[in-house]
């Protein structure tokens, strides 16, 4: 369950704020609390976070990643931090609700940033771990790809960057297929969403499921999947 705080100045907005978010409550499963200050509130200069070490990230609940810089939310939205683990639930969304919930989310100055956002679907292809390699090609029509570090039978896939990708993970790896040290209890089933539209279609998005590691596009409005929040460093 995710807790958030926010304090409205003007009375009127607040009052209207509470209302829109009693529906927030009932569809994510948001706690949200809205306090109405009496006096407006001197504004002050904003003074950027220090940044923080790998070592206080991930005490923190956070991960930046050594190859990308990205910085990486250890837990699903909806599971809480503990200092140690993820606990609770994850919620699952539809792909319009999920780039919402960010909106909100970034309002409430988690971490002191507000740069929180889904990630781009290469990006969160990135997390993926097979612990027994990439899947090999089942078919002689499979993409064929020039990539160095990726062996010539493994399956592909193309994403939205115009870059080649490891379509899934061998079948016989262990899920979840990603590092469990850096993203305690993560769900082993079901998929994540990406910022990523398939322009093409107009009405998919593309994620990942860390079951099998697989990559590939679902209808953005049925379907409800996990989230995972990544924000540029600092």
């Amino acid at each position: 369950m995710l807790y958030l705080n926010l304090t409205i100045d003007r009375a009127a907005t607040c009052l209207q704020f509470q209302r829109v978010v009693s529906f927030l409550v009932i569809s994510w499963g948001v706690i949200l609390s809205v306090g109405c200050s009496k006096q407006p509130e001197i504004m002050s200069e904003t003074v950027p976070p220090a940044k923080q070490t790998d070592t206080e990230l991930m005490a923190s609940g956070q991960w930046r990643d050594p190859d990308t810089g990205l910085i990486w939310m250890r837990c699903s939205i909806g599971q809480e931090w503990t200092g140690l683990n993820c606990t609770g639930t994850p919620v699952e969304l539809n792909w319009q609700d999920a780039n919402n919930y960010f909106k909100m989310f970034n309002q409430n100055d988690f971490t002191k940033v507000e740069n929180w956002r889904l990630p781009e679907i290469h990006e969160l292809a990135a997390l993926r771990r097979c612990s027994e390699g990439w899947s090999q090609k089942r078919r002689k029509h499979s993409i064929q790809h020039e990539q160095d570090d990726v062996p010539s039978s493994t399956e592909m896939t193309i994403l939205p960057d115009g870059r080649y990708y490891p379509l899934r993970c061998a079948s016989e790896s262990v899920a979840p297929t990603l590092d469990e040290a850096i993203f305690p209890n993560s769900p082993d089933t079901g998929a994540y969403w990406s910022s990523s539209s398939d322009d093409i279609k107009g009405k998919y998005a593309w994620s990942t499921t860390f079951y099998s590691g697989y990559i590939g596009d679902h209808y953005l409005s049925s379907n409800s999947f996990y989230l995972r929040a990544v924000r540029t460093s600092q």
